[in-house]
């Protein structure tokens, strides 16, 4: 058995193991020390760490009759609408999703397109008393 391998039960005289190098890297991302791949990963990454903070988060699929470049995510907190775009690492937003931000943005609407979770931070950042509305905790 290697550092990697983790023994569940013993049961039998047989041990129950499973291999942890597979579940490291999602709670790696669910606690910020490593680093999103893909864009899921960006989901998994970002989104609990928004629901934790009082983000009613929506997600959004494009299909027939879906508005074009809809963004991933539509998040609201205490009135303010967030649509939300996440991109992995590589990813870029194609010509329908730069004309959704765009029109989101022409319209006083709140878009914003993140990597990680800092750039959503940033992006409230330079509103006066953005950064505690994005990590205040919801009213218990």
């Amino acid at each position: 058995m290697d550092n990697q391998t983790v023994v569940l039960a013993k049961k039998n005289k047989k041990e129950a193991t499973t291999d942890m190098s597979k579940h490291r890297g999602e709670a790696g991302l669910m606690l910020g020390i490593s680093e999103p791949k893909n864009e899921k990963e960006v989901t998994k990454s970002i989104i609990p760490k928004l629901r934790a903070h009082g983000w009613l988060c929506i997600r959004m699929q494009q299909n027939i009759g879906s508005h074009p470049g809809i963004s991933d995510f539509i998040c609201l907190k205490n009135g303010v609408l967030m649509f939300l775009e996440l991109k992995g690492p590589k990813g870029k937003q194609n010509k329908q999703q730069k004309k959704f931000e765009e029109d989101i943005n022409k319209a006083g609407g709140v878009y914003v397109l993140a990597r990680k979770f800092e750039d959503i931070v940033e992006r409230f950042s330079d509103d006066p008393g953005g950064y505690d509305f994005i990590m205040e905790l919801p009213d218990e």
